[in-house]
């Protein structure tokens, strides 16, 4: 996939959105279930693969700082920082080996990047787009980089306010960036779920009108299901071995034998959704269930229309039950038996 072929995907909204499922480095070096998870996503029918280009542990500095997060059985686990990110950094060459297989699996690779060397990197080996994570929203010289390339830009806003959403675009489009997707990413667990907001996407639309994203950090599916439903053009979320260890992030990834059933599931929703005008459309044939006069007993000329002479069943034969104002206290012109389908020939005004 080409960076136009990406950005075609993301941009017309009568296509399915695109779901970026991020292998991310939740293989730890160990390349070949790296490996594994590439053929997995490949084999879900998914066309893109998020991954990330983190070679160098010197973006992160050796203090006693430490992340936490929930491990996978919701156990809450900390970390060194800096020891985190050593045991998760891989080398350019083995990243080299692992994303030249997009190519053989014929899906496109969007990468996330923490420093210049790797977005050259990723223009090397064919990235189709480029991503600033979410606590890269305020590297200035990161981000004018990836606008240079003219490479779609997705800009992941977690953790930041709108003004440093607004300065990010700006950096983004002063550097020549034309192409840019706002990633909506709500906090991750054990944050409550009402902190979620999601309905903030339709108003990020309605105020800088570019394609909105969903990096999605919710333990379980729902979320995803719920962007698509409010329009999100871009469904990221993190994908690892169905076995996983407590390990960062894997209790909000989605075990990697899910993803073809959730993919689906999505393209159904949005399939759904339709076109607002194309409702309500009149049908082609009158629903058989739709009922019509029927006389309750035999009626003589003379006798009142009403509900004690008259009654309703499907399906239509004489006069529909949507004209009864039109009949009510009218007469019938002629005998008729009971159980008759009431026609205008029948009634006298």
């Amino acid at each position: 996939m080409n960076p136009e072929q990406f950005w075609r995907d993301v941009s017309e909204s009568s296509s399915p959105p695109v779901i970026l499922p991020d292998i991310g480095t939740f293989f730890n070096r160990d390349m070949q279930q790296a490996d594994q998870l590439m053929h997995e996503v490949a084999r879900s029918g998914t066309h893109y693969i998020k991954g990330e280009i983190l070679h160098d542990a010197e973006i992160c500095l050796s203090t006693d700082i430490a992340e936490h997060y929930l491990g996978a059985d919701a156990t809450p686990v900390s970390e060194n920082y800096r020891s985190l990110i050593e045991r998760k950094t891989v080398s350019l060459d083995d990243y080299r080996k692992l994303f030249s297989a997009c190519e053989k699996h014929r899906i496109g690779l969007v990468l996330s990047v923490y420093d210049l060397q790797g977005v050259d990197f990723a223009i090397e080996i064919g990235a189709c787009a480029l991503k600033i994570a979410s606590t890269n929203i305020v590297h200035a010289p990161l981000i004018r980089a990836c606008a240079a390339t003219g490479l779609p830009l997705l800009i992941d806003s977690g953790k930041s306010t709108l003004a440093e959403v607004e300065r990010a675009l700006q950096w983004a489009k002063d550097a020549g960036s034309e192409k840019i997707v706002i990633e909506y990413s709500p906090p991750a667990p054990p944050t409550p779920l009402a902190n979620h907001n999601l309905l903030v996407m339709q108003e990020l639309v309605k105020r800088f009108e570019l394609p909105i994203g969903l990096s999605d950090h919710h333990h379980g599916e729902e979320m995803l299901y719920a962007a698509t439903v409010l329009g999100c053009r871009v469904l990221e979320k993190g994908v690892c071995p169905t076995q996983n260890a407590n390990d960062q992030d894997v209790y909000h990834a989605l075990p990697i034998d899910h993803l073809s059933r959730v993919r689906q599931r999505c393209h159904n929703i949005h399939t759904a959704m339709g076109n607002a005008h194309a409702a309500y459309q009149p049908p082609e044939q009158r629903p058989v269930a739709r009922m019509g006069l029927v006389t309750q007993q035999t009626l003589k000329p003379g006798d009142i229309i009403n509900l004690n002479s008259v009654r309703f069943a499907f399906p239509t034969i004489g006069i529909p039950v949507e004209q009864w104002d039109e009949v009510e206290g009218s007469t019938v012109s002629q005998t008729l038996d009971a159980n008759t389908p009431l026609e205008w020939s029948h009634v006298r005004s």
